[in-house]
């Protein structure tokens, strides 16, 4: 069985199993009647505008509802989507899809808009968006993979601490003599 994903594109994902037969549907209450929703299809409207229904046949399995730059999405990962669809109570909209057992979704909270999305649907229906590069809406998917390198040299004490961000950099290694019958080696910015 496959699980749900919840992600927060910058911050984390969550799995959850789904011991389920047949269909499940994923709901996500939103206690604003301010927001602009999109239904793929249909269009971009304010929630006060869009009336409490089903879509079986849109042209992509995902809706949204957007406050500002703030982005919440249920998106059809891959699998057998159902069909998406919204709820209207007084203040406050349901964002809805529906999908076949064996599949996948994401619950997407990020910056941005419903174009953050459309962008990557095409990776989402293909099953591939969560095996690329820092799989995310809001920035770019990358080229390249993040590189951490830890030194770890019992005979050699390595003096110096520090983080470097993206980009090319000037190291300083010095040979600072030994101490303690150890060798100690520095290591700044050169």
């Amino acid at each position: 069985m496959k699980a749900l994903h919840l992600m927060p594109m910058m911050l984390f994902s969550l799995a959850i199993p789904l011991a389920l037969a047949g269909a499940f549907e994923v709901q996500l209450k939103i206690n604003d009647g301010n927001s602009s929703l999109y239904i793929p299809g249909i269009g971009e409207k304010p929630a006060y505008e869009v009336s409490s229904n089903n879509y079986l046949t849109p042209p992509h399995f995902y809706i949204s509802s957007q406050d500002g730059s703030l982005l919440k999405s249920l998106v059809s990962l891959y699998g057998s989507p159902v069909s998406i669809g919204i709820d209207k109570a007084a203040g406050s909209h349901t964002i809805k899809l529906k999908q076949r057992a064996n599949s996948s979704a994401l619950l997407v909270f990020s910056r941005g808009d419903w174009r953050s999305i459309e962008n990557r649907m095409r990776d989402m229906e293909r099953g591939v968006f969560l095996a690329n590069i820092e799989p995310s809406f809001a920035f770019g998917l990358g080229a390249g993979y993040a590189l951490k390198m830890i030194l770890h040299y019992p005979a050699i004490d390595i003096a110096g601490d520090m983080v470097l961000q993206k980009g090319i950099h000037r190291l300083k290694i010095e040979n600072l003599g030994t101490e303690n019958g150890r060798l100690k080696v520095g290591i700044s910015r050169g």
